[in-house]
């Protein structure tokens, strides 16, 4: 009964973490889904920070009640290699690592708060511990996350999403200059497609276009663009190209900031939902205690004064 005491939050511990480290691998497979603005990938993102608060609470949880090495350091070696299960080397083993590590650090610290504690209330003595592994993990996979975008930077350069560009392009009112590109070379009896045969016969209508306010100089920026996506935006394809001029000479650089944005997003969900672990804390201790569970004692301890 008192092994089965010590090891009963193992097991949600153990199933969490396992839902955690599964919600990795889209983000090392695509690192441009941070800057995604979908409403799918901010489910998954805020799916991962749930899962690993979840299983920081859990693993706290776990190490006070079983209190010795001989029962953290198994469940901790299990829980590490979850990572081989959902992601390829080195990815796998570097998470495996880090992870075992982090937990190795976080109840050496755990244990040495719950030996000098003077009167025991959860969320005092273990939210501290609780917010450690989430930070620690967050290293890890940040680390990972770096090591994977400058990978895939390396191989295949760097490319803001489609959805920056358009969020640019509604913002700075680029689909209506768009609009008024096609309705110019509409009535010019022309296609709207980004083929030479448009470019130059737009450069050969240059008042139709100051009619509608659009610079003819703009054709030269898309004659560069109609190769690589014929059907594509012109404005849209204006923005690309000036974008990613200006970031050319900064591309070593963009692995750490891909990796600063990761690990602030993580960080800064994770530090909201660490007001509900607060709660969840406070509510399975006080549903252990009731349910006799865990009992406290109290203790009468002799003090020294000083009197003069």
């Amino acid at each position: 009964m008192l092994i089965l005491k010590k090891l009963i939050f193992a097991v949600p511990f153990l199933l969490v973490f396992v839902l955690f480290v599964s919600q990795i691998n889209p983000f090392l497979n695509d690192v441009n889904l941070i800057f995604s603005l979908s409403l799918d990938i901010l489910i998954q993102l805020l799916s991962l920070v749930v899962y690993l608060s979840l299983a920081g609470l859990f693993f706290v949880v776990f190490a006070t009640l079983a209190e010795q090495w001989k029962y953290v350091l198994p469940v901790s070696f299990i829980a590490s290699l979850s990572p081989l299960l959902f992601l390829n080397p080195p990815e796998a083993f570097i998470l495996t690592g880090g992870f075992f590590l982090s937990f190795i650090i976080t109840f050496f610290f755990l244990k040495n708060e719950l030996k000098s504690y003077l009167s025991f209330h959860a969320t005092k003595l273990l939210l501290p511990g609780i917010s450690q592994i989430v930070l620690l993990c967050t290293l890890v996979i940040s680390a990972v996350f770096y090591f994977s975008a400058n990978t895939q930077i390396t191989a295949n350069g760097f490319k803001l999403p489609d959805s920056i560009i358009d969020t640019a392009i509604k913002a700075s009112g680029g689909d209506q200059i768009s609009e008024q590109l096609d309705s110019a070379l509409q009535q010019s009896g022309l296609p709207t497609t980004l083929s030479p045969e448009l470019i130059a016969a737009a450069k050969q209508n240059p008042a139709l276009l100051k009619q509608y306010g659009i610079d003819p100089k703009i054709l030269d920026t898309l004659s560069t663009q109609n190769q690589k996506n014929p059907t594509a935006s012109p404005v849209k394809a204006i923005i690309e190209q000036k974008v990613q001029d200006i970031i050319q000479p900064f591309q070593t650089f963009i692995p750490i900031i891909l990796t600063a944005l990761f690990f602030f997003t993580i960080s800064t969900f994770s530090s909201l939902f660490s007001l509900i672990n607060k709660f969840l804390i406070w509510l399975i201790f006080y549903l252990l205690e009731k349910s006799g569970f865990i009992n406290f004692t109290k203790e009468m301890r002799e003090v020294k004064k000083l009197v003069v």
